[in-house]
């Protein structure tokens, strides 16, 4: 198939480290990013990735040709064009069996658009007609894009790409063929914590998680208590706790902003989660924080 004129003459070489707009992902979520694109070139008949026990990754192979072997004993053989989905619960090594270029996305989060989580809603099952397994074709306009993608150290511009990337997967291909790519973790309570860290902030409370989960309340109040060992109310109050400490540290004085990025309404809501939490006014967070005393 012939490929699609590039709209990029060239791959950007820009190594760029600083957020244009400023967003709290790049300001606070600096230290571990959820999403990671990068490009490697690995010499042949070396092993050179070995599984990451944290992230998800998906291989896209744009040159070359690679091997992948699992502690399972699956064997899958990749050349140019194709791409393969590894969970984190994988054990696996990467071979290089040619001259390669690759694509990696290392990624721990779960995709959620319109509070809505992404993978949840494709088809469990899989039609006899199509192709099952982790290996995927890259279709050339997927090709296209991943191709282009800057070589920036911005982590909401990582994120972007990756929303990027699923949302052109679903126009490109059937939701059956990419049930089957991303059968691991297809389902929100097969990666409850991932699910959970992704989509806090866009929450009130557990009706709200159940919701974008798909799951009953009931359901899901079980699977989190299994997951991190205590209540949803009470790990929300601690990590928005943890959040607007790190914030506050950070720089950040404006409340409005501080309510937002946190999950709250408004002003008012963070002042009574200040009083509640820290038994003190938000005001006087900041300013215990500015003195160096919290």
């Amino acid at each position: 198939m012939k490929r699609p004129t590039p709209i990029l003459a060239e791959k950007p070489e820009t190594h760029a480290s600083s957020c244009p707009v400023k967003c709290l992902r790049c300001r606070y979520d600096r230290t571990h990013p959820p999403v990671s694109w990068r490009e490697v070139r690995p010499q042949p008949d070396e092993p050179f990735e070995t599984a990451d026990t944290h992230t998800h990754r998906i291989v896209f192979v744009m040159e070359g040709a690679v091997a992948v072997r699992t502690a399972e004993g699956e064997a899958f053989d990749l050349s140019p064009d194709q791409c393969i989905f590894l969970a984190r619960i994988k054990r696996y090594t990467l071979t290089a069996t040619a001259p390669s270029r690759l694509m990696l996305l290392d990624f721990t989060n779960r995709v959620v658009l319109c509070n809505r989580d992404c993978l949840s809603r494709l088809s469990t099952g899989c039609n006899a007609s199509e192709p099952s397994g982790p290996v995927l074709g890259v279709h050339p306009f997927l090709r296209q894009m991943v191709d282009h993608i800057a070589r920036v150290d911005i982590p909401c511009y990582h994120l972007l790409k990756e929303h990027e990337l699923f949302i052109m997967m679903r126009c490109l291909y059937t939701e059956q063929r990419l049930a089957a790519f991303f059968g691991p973790i297809l389902r929100p309570d097969h990666d409850l914590q991932a699910f959970v860290m992704s989509c806090y902030r866009q929450v009130q409370g557990v009706d709200d998680f159940a919701r974008m989960a798909h799951m009953s309340e009931r359901t899901f109040r079980r699977k989190f208590s299994d997951t991190f060992g205590q209540t949803v109310h009470r790990w929300l109050v601690q990590q928005r706790g943890k959040d607007l400490l790190g914030m506050i540290a950070n720089g950040e004085r404006d409340t409005k902003r501080l309510a937002g990025a946190i999950g709250l309404t408004d002003q008012a809501a963070l002042y009574q989660f200040c009083r509640r939490h820290f038994k003190c006014s938000v005001t006087r967070l900041i300013a215990l924080n500015a003195s160096g005393m919290q």
